[in-house]
């Protein structure tokens, strides 16, 4: 179970949360400013759009996403030891010695080197998407459904390349 997890459903199942609750907010946040010309009016103060308006939001979702996936790790193996305790009537101390010698370095590795990832792929989709918007309200929500099928998709084939990089054959 905390192998699937680390290796897999922590890193994925975060990302789409994360896709869903920011990249969502961060896509629409932004194609709205393009809409309504404030995108403009930053333009006119001289003020470099991307630096201001982009480049935090990529750092911010490069570093951020490591301590969700973490957590989300975290509980996903809690959620196994609840089950494994509850329904397999399995003792705890068993469960945690299983999921500590079962792991190894790579798996935690491969865990944190997605999140990085992901946390990029995320917010840079998510904000050059709905930088590029234009028109109306419509178009708004547009770009938002766009950069979070995007985020989703490039999230996927992400996780597939990394984990063929760090497991190869043993997927």
């Amino acid at each position: 179970v905390a192998l699937s997890i680390i290796r897999e459903l922590g890193p994925i199942i975060g990302s789409f949360a994360v896709i869903s609750l920011v990249g969502s907010s961060m896509s629409a946040e932004i194609a709205t400013m393009k809409v309504t010309e404030q995108v403009d009016a930053i333009k006119v103060l001289r003020v470099d759009p991307i630096n201001y308006l982009i480049a935090p939001r990529v750092l911010a979702g490069f570093f951020i996403m490591p301590f969700v996936i973490i957590l989300a790790n975290l509980f996903g193996i809690f959620g196994g030891l609840l089950m494994s305790k509850l329904v397999a009537e399995l003792n705890a101390i068993t469960y945690v010695s299983s999921v500590w010698h079962g792991l190894t370095m790579k798996d935690i590795y491969s865990s944190i080197v997605k999140a990085f990832v992901f946390g990029g792929i995320i917010s840079l989709s998510s904000t050059s998407i709905g930088y590029r918007a234009e028109g109306g309200a419509i178009d708004v929500g547009n770009a938002t459904t766009k950069a979070v099928v995007w985020a989703f998709v490039l999230v996927l084939f992400a996780n597939y390349f990394i984990s063929w990089l760090f497991f190869g054959n043993e997927i």
